[in-house]
């Protein structure tokens, strides 16, 4: 699934560079609205396809017996937010081959830092944490796994809709 939207932002990548480079204002614009359709119909298209997966992908991949339902509910999770990650995706490369490489990257770092963020609250329960020598309260979740894919399904949000406004 990743890959085959990466090939979809490398397309674009492509031919917007190539207009952009030729001083082509208005071919770079039809492709950029262009990436916009893909990125809503790619994206809900792949939502659709992962979520139906979500409890086939873990036996495909031979997941022991005991951890299934968890690993399906993992798998449903984190590919939930499908239109938010081809959104970063393509109109990263969109922005990229227009000259702003900054922007993609900064996003990126964004989404990084959230989702560690989240997964540290999301993930542990409450508990005490040391922080030069003194015991801080720390508050937690305690979601385990789920709380990892629920940290990963905002963080690609949060992304998706910071790249889409840019």
């Amino acid at each position: 699934v990743g890959s085959s939207i990466s090939a979809l932002g490398i397309g674009f990548l492509s031919f917007i560079a190539r207009a952009h480079g030729a001083g082509d204002r208005e071919s770079a614009k039809r492709a950029s609205a262009q990436a916009a359709l893909v990125v809503l119909i790619v994206g809900c298209l792949f939502t659709v396809i992962c979520l139906s997966c979500a409890r086939l992908i873990p036996s495909w991949m031979q997941v022991d017996e005991a951890i299934l339902a968890l690993t399906s509910q993992y798998f449903a999770i984190l590919y939930s937010p499908m239109l938010f990650r081809t959104a970063t995706t393509v109109f990263g490369m969109v922005l990229r081959s227009a000259g702003d490489t900054k922007t993609p990257m900064k996003v990126g770092i964004g989404v990084n830092i959230i989702n560690v963020l989240l997964n540290f609250f999301l993930i542990y329960p409450c508990r005490t944490v040391t922080v030069l020598g003194m015991e801080l309260p720390m508050i937690g979740a305690g979601l385990g796994v789920i709380g990892a894919a629920i940290a990963s399904a905002a963080a690609f949000a949060v992304g998706g809709i910071w790249i889409t406004i840019v």
